[in-house]
């Protein structure tokens, strides 16, 4: 036994207990389980590694309560981002007047502006985290998300509200980025469906629940409001994390003991795999910055994930954007008034979620079974983990929303009664739930060493459509109406959405071989 085994496994946990966020494992030693620190000649004395198998210092090994607290914060960090991306939506109107916006384009861009952030951010911010660990960079990015949306608020002009909106995206975009690598960390393969559902249902609660509030405040106070109320929220939330948030990311978590080993010891010989591949922060730096960049133009895999990925996540700020300008100018509701119906988008997500959730764990775990028993391993061991167990439900998810997309538009182009309009968005909203859930479950199964990086890359060309969309959206339904425009946009959804699931069931497993090849 080398002599840094030896020191007091509380002591370097003290050292290394860091409020902090995460990201992606590695895929052997975390996604197999902890790594077991050598007992055979031929390993490294030197080498600084994982206890046991059942060292509480791995992620994996927490306590459920403590993988449910990280989860659920870094949610709720994304909620209040995603609720600042559209609570100014039933405000528009009195932003536009107040700060002299005169066409459709530019008050859009006030409201989606926000998102681009969400396309730069991840670029650098995820890989930032591969290298210095999750807290600094999430907690470092919400603070940096307070001080705009406050900005937001005092805006004088369209230009410095387009601009602080543009600066609050950025700083918010870090629990994207980030979030589904903390899922990674620390919830094992067989765990992930619900601690995924959890991660993707309550922020997609954001873009619901934003409008709801945005109504209120605009209508009883002023639409400057929307935002200190977004910022106060945040800043309870990073108050309340300081203790709460731990560091998930392995080679952060082996980095801090070795640090703290070879202090105690003297040994300055002492090192992680992780330090031994890149000695210097220099080189370090450099490949985390291109990883999601290369990530996106080298790997088919994320492509195909990343193209239909987009195209829906683009179809929701279309919704979002222009869902309470029909119930006031069409259905002559009140701003508040027409910032309720958007419970039907937040009733649709619950659904999707609880439903995809249990169904996802289910059907990974029995595909997962039926492999090992008709493929059973040399040595007795589990089989791989193979992302495309997540496939399945991704074929329900992208009939839902073209179908909800149809029901909503032709419902609100004959004027139904309300709840015509309502049914088919609530249709539309559990779709893209169930869609956002199975992509990132196969994306963090296809990625686990590098998990931040590859969602960076899914999340950029997301937020590019997130952004672009809305900006058509009021000539669109100009032009076409209701019933005939989401029939256009439902029938692309149909043609990339339906053949993706056979795709990646029939040719995944290939197209990931040559994904890993680069």
């Amino acid at each position: 036994m080398s002599k840094h085994e030896n020191l007091s496994g509380t002591k370097i946990r003290e050292a290394i207990q860091v409020p902090g966020s995460t990201s992606g494992s590695d895929v052997d030693d975390l996604e197999k389980g902890p790594m077991k620190v050598a007992s055979t000649e031929n390993v490294d004395p030197n080498l600084v590694t994982w206890e046991s198998t059942a060292d509480p210092m791995n992620p994996k090994n927490w306590p459920m309560r403590d993988k449910w607290v990280v989860t659920l914060l870094i949610s709720c960090f994304l909620l209040a981002t995603l609720m600042s991306s559209t609570i100014i939506s039933p405000a528009l109107p009195s932003i536009a007047k107040t700060l002299g916006m005169t066409s459709d384009v530019e008050i859009q861009t006030s409201m989606s502006v926000f998102v681009l952030g969400y396309a730069f951010g991840p670029l650098f911010l995820a890989p930032l985290s591969e290298v210095y660990g999750r807290v600094i960079v999430v907690q470092v990015s919400n603070v940096w998300f307070v001080i705009w949306s406050i900005v937001s608020g005092f805006a004088a002009t369209k230009a410095q509200m387009i601009a602080a909106r543009l600066m609050a995206g950025i700083g918010g975009s870090a629990a994207l980025a980030i979030g589904g690598g903390i899922v990674s960390d620390v919830w094992r393969p067989e765990q992930r469906g619900r601690s995924l559902a959890l991660y993707s249902f309550v922020p997609l609660l954001g873009p619901a629940i934003g409008p709801l509030i945005g109504g209120y405040i605009s209508q009883r106070a002023s639409w400057r409001w929307s935002f200190f109320v977004l910022a106060i929220f945040e800043g309870v939330l990073v108050l309340g994390s300081l203790l709460t948030f731990k560091e998930t990311y392995a080679p952060t978590i082996l980095s801090r003991k070795a640090k703290v080993l070879r202090k105690e010891t003297g040994n300055s010989d002492l090192y992680t795999k992780y330090e031994k591949e890149n000695p210097t922060l220099l080189p370090k730096l450099k490949s985390s910055l291109v990883r999601p960049t290369k990530f996106l133009f080298t790997h088919p895999i994320l492509q195909i994930l990343t193209l239909y990925g987009a195209y829906s996540f683009g179809l929701l700020y279309i919704v979002h954007s222009t869902f309470p300008a029909l119930w006031i100018n069409r259905y002559h509701e009140t701003v508040s008034q027409s910032g309720l119906n958007f419970i039907s988008i937040a009733i649709g997500f619950t659904i999707g979620a609880q439903v995809a959730a249990p169904m996802t764990d289910r059907i990974w775990q029995h595909l997962r079974k039926k492999a090992a028993a008709s493929n059973p391993t040399a040595d007795g061991s589990e089989p791989a983990i193979v992302p495309e167990y997540r496939v399945p439900l991704m074929l329900p998810g992208a009939l839902l929303i073209p179908i909800g997309l149809l029901i909503y538009g032709w419902c609100a182009q004959a004027k139904t009664h309300w709840i015509g309009p309502n049914i088919g968005i609530a249709i539309f909203s559990a779709g893209s739930t169930v869609g956002t859930q199975c992509q990132t479950a196969y994306i963090v199964d296809s990625y686990p060493e590098y998990t931040a990086s590859a969602l960076a890359a899914f999340s950029v060309v997301k937020s590019f459509a997130g952004f672009g969309f809305p900006l058509f959206a009021p000539q669109m339904y100009q032009a076409l109406d209701y019933g005939w425009g989401n029939t256009l946009i439902a029938g692309v959804a149909i043609l990339l959405g339906v053949p993706m699931p056979w795709i990646l069931w029939k040719y995944g497993a290939r197209i990931r071989a040559k994904s890993a090849a680069h």
